[in-house]
C-alpha cells in the first residue's frame, strides 16, 4: 500500500534545517506501523503572510496534488492519506476531482485506491483564524 502525508511547505521548511531522517515522522513512525508500505510526503504552498507570496486556491492545489501523485505512480495500490490542517482540505478537493475522472484513468484510480484519510487539525468548517489572517495579511 501507499501512505501519503500532506503538509504545508512553510511548516516543513521552518524545521528542515534542524531535522534528520529520524525526525521525519512519516518515515520514522509510519514505516514501523506499515511495513512494506511506500511512504510519500507531499507539500503544498501555504504562505502565512502576503510577504511570502500568494497561495493557490483549493481547486488548483487539488489539481497539483493529483498531478504529483500520478507522476509518482500513486493509485496502483491501496492508498491512505494523512493530512494536516489545510492539507486535509487539499486532499478532499483532490479526491473530489478524482471522482469526476474516468475510474480507469490515472487520476480516477487515485480515488478508487483510497481506503482511508486521517485528518488532523483540518478546518472542515472553516476557521476564524483564517478570516483574521486574511484581514491582517495586508497590513
Amino acid at each position: 500500500s501507499d501512505a501519503v502525508a500532506v503538509t504545508a511547505a512553510a511548516a516543513v521548511a521552518a524545521q528542515r534545517q534542524h531535522m534528520t531522517q529520524a525526525d521525519c515522522w512519516p518515515a520514522a513512525w509510519l514505516a514501523k506501523d506499515l511495513p512494506g508500505a511506500r511512504i510519500l510526503s507531499v507539500e503544498y504552498k501555504a504562505p502565512v503572510t502576503g510577504w511570502e507570496g500568494e497561495s493557490l486556491g483549493l481547486p488548483d492545489s487539488g489539481r497539483l496534488l493529483s498531478e504529483k501523485l500520478v507522476r509518482a505512480g500513486v493509485g496502483q495500490r491501496p492508498l491512505v492519506f494523512v493530512a494536516h490542517s489545510m492539507g486535509g482540505l487539499v486532499v478532499k478537493e483532490m479526491l473530489s476531482q478524482s471522482l469526476e475522472e474516468p475510474p480507469n484513468s490515472s487520476k480516477g484510480r487515485v480515488a478508487s485506491a483510497t481506503k482511508a484519510v486521517a485528518f488532523y487539525s483540518t478546518p472542515h468548517f472553516g476557521s476564524g483564524m483564517a478570516a483574521l489572517g486574511w484581514k491582517l495579511r495586508h497590513l
